[in-house]
């Protein structure tokens, strides 16, 4: 892809995170759930209104 196309994808739609998400999991097979990382414990307890990402 070329950085033009990024850039014009960044800057224009809003949904980059969407799109390199789509692009993680179809291109490089990586499911959905392992583009987050698990929030850690003490972060889940200090705030109560955090919610654990899905799947961990």
């Amino acid at each position: 892809m070329l950085a033009a196309e990024c850039a014009y994808r960044l800057g224009n739609n809003g949904e980059a995170v969407n799109y390199y998400n789509k692009m993680a999991e179809e291109a490089l097979n990586i499911p959905a759930y392992k583009q987050l990382l698990p929030i850690p414990e003490s972060e889940l307890m200090r705030n109560p209104y955090l919610v654990q990402n899905p799947e961990y």
